[in-house]
């Protein structure tokens, strides 16, 4: 039995799709193109207004690399034409093969005995008025209309205003290749056609698909399905004869892109309209933009489908030839302009500004207030794969239970739930790890989308914004206490020191759980394992206090 998709699913499907025309037209032409160009097996859903914009706008761009770029570019190479013979009397010397027999018959008959002053010629001459290239200029000049239509409309001049360029775009193409002398030439022709004069297009159509077309070319077969196409197209409605196999989830790959897609430049129309999506962002791969207030406006970078940059290796392999398995999530943000950022190799540490790692799910709805667990044991591995701390997982059908005080607390009234480690524990797990888990719903306005990601913008602005310092915070041992006791390094080897060269080393940058047991002649300012201070201009071994006069005197 195949899956029914759920109205909330479908509804969430058609409203994805739906702002995906406006968002990839707006920041990314060429994912728009590798998502709706050939894929005509969208959810069925009734056409309100709104989205009735939305798919027009998806049909008339769909369809534009098609016209312009494929078929009519092979028309215009080889246009079809008709030559009939024309008898006309023209002044000597003539162009045409002259009619000797009627020539003198004529003059003879006006002035006998004296030689032709003008002669019956017959001559052929290029007619370009085929219904092949009528359909070709009626197809402009009905793309024209239809795209100048939604142009003026009030979604268009009042709700998505940015789309105007784009459509302009096309009505500007439309008239360029109109001014082809052969088609400018018959252009009132083709409009009649249009208009409805000797049967309409569809008259017009059939006489193309029936006629032998001298000089045709294949291209007018093209066009002829290329407007089938345009007729028939629906990107935002499954029709009932659409197999049952291409319904929501049948493919969770393409759904879970159109999903992270969708998250990404909604984002990135949030940004636009505060005024902090900075020039240089790469979508869909990169988005570059600033977070915060006042003085804590700061730079952040967020990585879609693509590895961590400057990543440390947190994990090793025995074998070496071996290797640790890789991470690429979903959503990587960072801070672009840290106070303190160092990435040094060798025998140095390897570390840099922490991120948070974001995954967005875009499953079937089921439990809408129960989160898989497949994916938060993902998020985990992920989280130990790259040594970050913070994650959040985005589901599009889950949703907040008001008397679960998780999310009373959250604020937002965003989150399902919170995952951390349980800080009493006997483990050796980070304590600072935390997992969030996120409704998102495709199926609401896109004021409350954008309100929940500026809410997740919000914690991690929180989480990153805390400036990271990379200093001594090395603690002196108890000299009686350390004596005669087995101290080994985070690798099991013995520290072979003595007891008055022992320091406890906090190393608060990596996070409060972070302490070596170093010694102050073999590590400090020396092994860059255990010290990462080594190489700083003001780095310098630390010094045991003096004991006052009371503690000498006990």
């Amino acid at each position: 039995m195949h899956y029914q998709p759920t109205p909330t699913e479908q509804r969430a499907y058609g409203q994805m799709q739906a702002r995906m025309v406006a968002l990839l037209l707006r920041f990314s032409e060429s994912e728009y193109a590798k998502l709706f160009a050939d894929h005509q097996d969208f959810m069925r859903e009734e056409t309100t207004a709104a989205l009735q914009v939305y798919r027009d706008l998806a049909v008339l761009f769909s369809l534009r690399t098609a016209l312009f770029e494929e078929i009519l570019p092979r028309i215009v190479r080889r246009l079809s034409f008709i030559s009939p013979h024309h008898l006309v009397v023209e002044e000597l010397p003539g162009r045409g093969r002259v009619d000797w027999e009627r020539t003198l018959d004529a003059s003879w008959s006006e002035r006998p005995g004296e030689p032709p002053l003008s002669v019956h010629a017959r001559q052929r001459l290029r007619n370009f008025a085929t219904p092949a290239n009528l359909l070709t200029v009626a197809t402009l000049l009905e793309y024209r209309a239809d795209v100048r239509r939604l142009l003026l409309s009030d979604t268009v001049a009042v709700g998505v205003e940015s789309l105007r360029h784009p459509l302009t775009v096309i009505i500007d193409r439309c008239e360029r290749e109109l001014t082809f002398p052969q088609f400018a030439g018959i252009r009132t022709a083709a409009q009649a056609s249009l208009d409805g004069a000797n049967g309409g297009m569809e008259a017009l159509e059939a006489r193309v698909a029936a006629g032998g077309i001298p000089g045709g070319s294949s291209a007018y077969d093209d066009l002829l399905a290329w407007r089938r196409r345009y007729r028939t197209l629906d990107l935002l409605r499954r029709r009932s004869s659409t197999a049952r196999a291409d319904v929501l989830g049948a493919n969770p790959r393409r759904d879970n892109r159109l999903y992270q897609l969708w998250i990404l430049f909604e984002l990135a129309d949030l940004l636009t309209r505060r005024g902090l999506l900075d020039p240089g962002t790469q979508m869909p791969a990169i988005l570059r933009f600033r977070w915060g207030d006042g003085d804590t406006l700061y730079h952040y970078e967020l990585r879609h489908d693509k590895g961590i940059i400057e990543q440390p290796d947190v994990w090793r392999s025995e074998p070496a030839k071996a290797h640790v398995p890789g991470v690429r999530p979903d959503y990587h943000l960072r801070r672009l302009d840290p106070p303190m950022a160092e990435v040094r190799a060798g025998s140095q540490i390897t570390w840099r500004e922490p991120g948070v790692i974001w995954d967005a799910k875009y499953y079937r709805e089921r439990d809408r207030n129960s989160a898989p667990s497949g994916p938060i044991k993902r998020m985990l591995a992920d989280l130990a794969l790259t040594g970050e701390t913070r994650g959040s997982l985005l589901f599009a059908f889950l949703q907040a239970d008001e008397s679960d005080d998780a999310a009373s607390a959250d604020g937002a009234g965003v989150l399902v739930q919170r995952l951390r480690p349980l800080g009493d524990a006997a483990q050796s797990l980070d304590p600072t790890i935390r997992i969030d888990v996120v409704a998102l719903c495709p199926d609401q306005p896109s004021e409350e989308t954008q309100r929940v990601l500026a809410h997740l913008l919000d914690q991690v602005h929180a989480d990153l914004r805390k400036p990271v310092v990379l200093a001594c915070h090395g603690v002196f041992l108890d000299t009686l206490s350390a004596e005669g006791r087995l101290l080994v390094n985070r690798w099991g080897k013995a520290i072979e020191s003595t007891a008055n060269d022992l320091l406890i080393c906090p190393k608060p940058h990596i996070g409060p759980w972070r302490v070596d047991i170093v010694s102050r002649e073999q590590h400090c300012c020396q092994d860059g394992r255990l010290c990462h201070i080594v190489g700083r201009a003001d780095a310098h071994k630390p010094i045991r206090p003096p004991h006052d006069i009371t503690t000498s005197d006990l």
